[in-house]
């Protein structure tokens, strides 16, 4: 693995700059800093999202918000009885 190996947390910018090399399908070594890879987990969680939304909508009508705020809006009330 390139790039520093420093002790710290892991939000440090350091660490978030290190280059560790990915392995794609394909074989190739792609480099790739931790900051964006962790930057594509929302992202494709997201692409994910909306691909069940669209296959929903194909099936029946539009799904409703999926979003995170909508998701704590509701538990809030769930909480608090509502």
């Amino acid at each position: 693995m390139n790039g520093a190996t420093r002790s710290g947390a892991l939000g440090e910018a350091d660490h978030l700059a290190r280059v560790p090399d990915v392995n794609a399908p394909d074989g190739m070594v792609l480099p790739r800093t931790l900051g964006s890879m962790l930057f594509n987990v929302p992202n494709h969680a997201t692409h994910h999202r909306s691909e069940i939304a669209t296959m929903l909508t194909m099936v029946s009508d539009s799904p409703t918000e999926t979003g995170l705020n909508t998701y704590h809006w509701e538990k809030a009330k769930q909480q608090a009885g509502r």
